[in-house]
């Protein structure tokens, strides 16, 4: 999601700027969030939501094929340069630290969990003054900080070590922290249900199911 063109996380050793760069928190993800907040439409909220958030685990790069997203090496002549693929999986690992390259000295390191948690605390004062606008400014904050705090201990310890195929194939850490997710949402204040495995076919299973009765948003 495109934000401000110039911001201070942003700033390149090239000096390059992108009038399409992805920019946490940004006015148009604001917006496209509120509008769908309004809808009452829980898939137009998850699309939302989803964009929001990878304004942050995204930021600094363009969601299309632009040199500007590319990292250098070996993958410079591939389709790498779009979105964040020449950076592969990095942006998206919730505990690990890397460098982007592209970047000023001060600003190159990424460390995505303080990245995500940092989206995690926005996304949940969307939703929360959406389903309670009359919640005290204190009540807020104290709400906030527990759920980051439980978020937090969920993801784990950081880490800088990264391997391409070791990532694709071993599953280890992102199974068990998606064991935490699950176990944390069974307490009363996250809803007090298990949540589900996730299955990617399972809407394809529906729909073959009921062909008659998609639902169109």
């Amino acid at each position: 999601m495109p934000g401000k063109v110039l911001t201070k996380n942003s700033r390149r050793k090239d000096g390059k700027l992108h009038y399409l760069n992805t920019t946490p928190d940004n006015k148009n993800a604001n917006q496209i969030l509120d509008s769908a907040l309004e809808t009452n439409n829980l898939y137009k909220i998850g699309l939302a939501v989803h964009a929001f958030a990878d304004t942050y685990a995204h930021q600094n790069f363009v969601g299309y094929f632009e040199g500007y997203n590319h990292l250098g090496g070996v993958l410079q002549k591939s389709p790498a340069k779009v979105g964040h693929a020449s950076a592969t999986h990095k942006p998206d690992i919730p505990n690990l630290i890397w460098e982007d390259e592209r970047l000023c000295s001060f600003n190159c390191k990424r460390n995505n969990k303080e990245i995500f948690l940092k989206a995690a605390g926005r996304i949940f004062e969307k939703l929360k003054l959406y389903n309670n606008s009359q919640i005290s400014t204190q009540k807020l904050k104290s709400e906030k900080e527990e759920l980051l705090s439980d978020l937090s201990a969920a993801i784990g310890e950081t880490t800088e070590k990264y391997s391409f195929f070791s990532n694709l194939f071993d599953k280890k850490d992102k199974n068990l922290r998606i064991k935490n997710y699950r176990k944390l949402s069974q307490q009363k204040q996250y809803g007090g249900t298990r949540v589900e495995k996730y299955n990617k076919y399972q809407w394809l299973d529906r729909v073959l199911a009921n062909p008659g009765k998609i639902l169109w948003f």
